[in-house]
């Protein structure tokens, strides 16, 4: 595992913690001291970023996306497919009905 961020809700971690250590108990409430004592000997590094550390954001703005930076990556095979196949005969991207496959 490499630099696995919680993205979405701090719940998040529990999910990870028991995909690492399968055999914790489902009950655990998981306090930031709790999770530092689980977690020894399986992860290289807990905590949030340093206050040294640089963080660079990598991309470009895009009109009407204001809050983030976008780095494109061309998409290929299997995805490119994929969603080509998806929206060949679609003619507004942004009024599509998606169906779940």
């Amino acid at each position: 595992m490499s630099a696995t961020p919680i993205f979405d809700n701090y719940n998040e971690i529990s999910s990870l913690i028991k995909l690492i250590v399968p055999t914790i108990n489902n009950n655990t409430d998981f306090t930031p001291k709790k999770v530092e004592e689980i977690m020894k000997g399986h992860v290289s590094y807990y905590g949030l970023n340093p206050p040294d550390t640089i963080v660079n954001y990598n991309g470009k703005c895009i009109q009407g996306i204001n809050k983030y930076k976008i780095f494109e990556i061309p998409m290929k095979g299997f995805q490119l497919q994929y969603y080509q196949n998806l929206t060949k005969n679609v003619k507004n991207l942004n009024s599509m009905e998606w169906e779940l496959i």
